[in-house]
């Protein structure tokens, strides 16, 4: 069974905050964060990097020498998109290291 987390993206503190889910009530609670122009929230695909780091949409991973960002789900698929190279690879049984997240990298 899937476990769903969250990290969100402050994009004018330029922050990200992980554990999403747990919010569950009051001001900052998942559902209303979504819905909010000030964050992007982004999910978990349940794979983990090498190091065994929960991988999330938009992450930038590093494989060998070629870095790719992790697509969002398409008909039931993650890709890895490639940054440095005209790449588009599935992300299924790939080995990678998460080395940010594309927000990060972008400000």
């Amino acid at each position: 069974m899937i476990k769903l987390q969250y990290k969100v993206w402050h994009k004018i503190d330029k922050e990200m905050f992980w554990g999403a889910e747990k919010y569950t009530e009051g001001k900052w609670n998942l559902a209303k964060l979504m819905n909010n122009e000030h964050v992007v929230v982004l999910y978990s695909i349940d794979k983990k990097d090498i190091h065994g780091s929960e991988t999330y949409i938009f992450d930038v991973v590093q494989c060998g020498n070629l870095y790719y960002y992790v697509s969002d789900m398409r008909e039931g698929s993650v890709d890895l998109i490639g940054l440095n190279v005209d790449e588009i690879i599935p992300i299924k049984d790939t080995k990678y290291t998460i080395v940010g997240s594309l927000y990060e990298f972008s400000g």
